[in-house]
């Protein structure tokens, strides 16, 4: 069965929440992306910081430059695993934003 995602949504957090990629804790008042879809018959929702929703986009396009099926991709709030998979860190972070290498070497 097929996974449907909703239109990711920005909000400004009242509470702690953890990033679904690095489980880092996004704090009160720092604005985040919450994605949600529906799979199997269950609906999800999880929170992710800005810099892993960076990462997520960044590793979509990878996968769409190296010509890959999207099911060869990464499954949600894996990008950094899938990443390491196919490449040295420091190579691939060589191709990053600065501020977004620094979030996913962590």
């Amino acid at each position: 069965m097929g996974e449907e995602h909703f239109p990711t949504l920005h909000r400004r957090a009242r509470k702690p929440h953890r990033c679904v990629e690095c489980y880092r804790t996004i704090a009160p008042g720092d604005t985040y992306a919450r994605f949600a879809g529906v799979g199997d018959g269950s609906a999800w929702s999880e929170p992710m910081c800005l810099a892993c929703e960076g990462l997520t986009t960044f590793v979509w396009d990878r996968v769409r430059a190296m010509g890959l099926r999207e099911d060869l991709g990464p499954s949600f709030g894996r990008c950094a695993t899938w990443l390491e998979e196919y490449g040295p860190p420091c190579d691939i972070a060589a191709t990053m934003q600065p501020a977004l290498a620094g979030h996913f070497l962590g």
